[in-house]
């Protein structure tokens, strides 16, 4: 089973990281980002803690079957469910497979399909080469600075590629492969009838907010929430911004802590 980590208490919220990132990169900026409700992180297949995957494939489809693995362990039905990146396409999987378990659904920085991805400066094929040839640490340290906004920069960068280094090379390589081969039925995403919080920084170069008019067209009861001067990494970039986003929709849907 997925590692995983709990923080707080009040109502449940599901936190699924992104590419090569890991449970602890949400509260590298912030250690209290999201104070007041029970906050479970999960670390995705060869990322953080978790094992790496031993499959010769993997989908987004068999990480949210593992994802559901620790909601069944931890038995606590209706939640609200937060992805970024590659975590958002694992959480609009989720939900397409379990549309009545989500209270509300966060999708941060992410995209209905993986060929979005192709002209951005996270560009699949390009990516699973460097790994292939370089290792992941020398990879993603070619441009540390591309999941965030222009002309950023600090301390915080040098720790999150840190957390990144970790990631096994060959799930990573595996990751790349599910996400490219990902996209959304948008005609079972219809099956979800709650909230969805589509959360985009307008500096972001990896993806892009225009991504927003596909995940608009395929919830229904959507709210778009755009993060200004941030790039990929919002709740990094902006976390006071980022929590208060988040905060309102989680007392609007699921009510305040008790």
């Amino acid at each position: 089973m997925l590692n995983f980590v709990v923080r707080g208490s009040g109502a449940p919220l599901v936190l699924v990281h992104g590419f090569s990132d890991q449970s602890m990169s949400w509260f590298l900026a912030d250690s209290d980002l999201l104070s007041g409700f029970r906050c479970i992180a999960v670390d995705l297949p060869g990322h953080g803690r978790s094992e790496p995957w031993r499959g010769e494939k993997l989908s987004i489809h068999d990480i949210a079957e593992e994802l559901d693995k620790v909601v069944a362990a931890l038995g606590i039905g209706k939640f609200a469910l937060m992805g970024h990146s590659m975590g958002g396409m694992v959480a609009q999987q989720y939900c397409l497979e379990h549309p009545h378990a989500i209270s509300c659904l966060f999708l941060c920085s992410t995209a209905t399909r993986g060929d979005l991805l192709s002209e951005t400066a996270f560009n699949l094929e390009e990516t699973k080469a460097a790994i292939t040839k370089d290792g992941i640490a020398t990879a993603l340290s070619m441009d540390p600075y591309a999941a965030f906004a222009p002309g950023y920069e600090g301390p915080l960068v040098r720790r999150y590629l840190e957390l990144e280094s970790g990631t096994d090379g060959e799930t990573a390589v595996k990751c790349l492969d599910a996400m490219k081969d990902w996209e959304l039925d948008q005609s079972k995403a219809t099956e979800y009838s709650g909230p969805t919080v589509i959360l985009f920084g307008d500096k972001d170069r990896i993806t892009a907010s225009g991504f927003a008019l596909e995940l608009v067209r395929a919830y229904a009861h959507s709210t778009v929430e755009i993060v200004p001067g941030s790039g990929h990494m919002l709740f990094l970039e902006k976390p006071q911004e980022f929590r208060k986003i988040v905060t309102k929709h989680m007392v609007a849907t699921a009510g305040p802590e008790e």
